[in-house]
């Protein structure tokens, strides 16, 4: 084989090489600056992150606010909104556990998304 030909065999590899590496990392490192986040709702729509969210009063908030937070889909927030409606105003966050399809693991998530007021 000619080394022109080597050479540009090799070359072309170790680009396409490292253009896909540094896709990769750019896509990680994006990811790890939060600008890629899934909706946990699971419907493949990229949503700011949680953080950069004012948190949503649970007191207050309609079905549609509600599934901004992170962890809550529109089943959960109606059903939030129909215990509010039904025993009155949330007065602790521990509350949300007697809501069906919310436990200790989605409280936890949806903790710092949310306030009480």
């Amino acid at each position: 084989m000619d080394i022109r030909l080597r050479l540009k065999t090799y070359l072309a590899a170790f680009a396409r090489t490292a253009l896909g590496a540094a896709l990769v990392l750019c896509a990680f490192y994006n990811l790890l600056r939060g600008e890629l986040a899934i909706s946990a709702a699971d419907k493949g729509d990229f949503v700011e992150p949680p953080e950069k969210f004012p948190p949503i009063s649970l007191n207050t908030a309609s079905v549609r606010e509600l599934q901004k937070i992170n962890g809550v889909g529109e089943k959960t927030a109606e059903s939030i909104v129909a215990y509010r409606e039904e025993n009155g105003e949330f007065t602790s966050a521990e509350e949300l556990l007697e809501i069906n399809g919310i436990g200790e693991a989605t409280l936890e998530k949806i903790l710092p998304q949310i306030v009480i007021e």
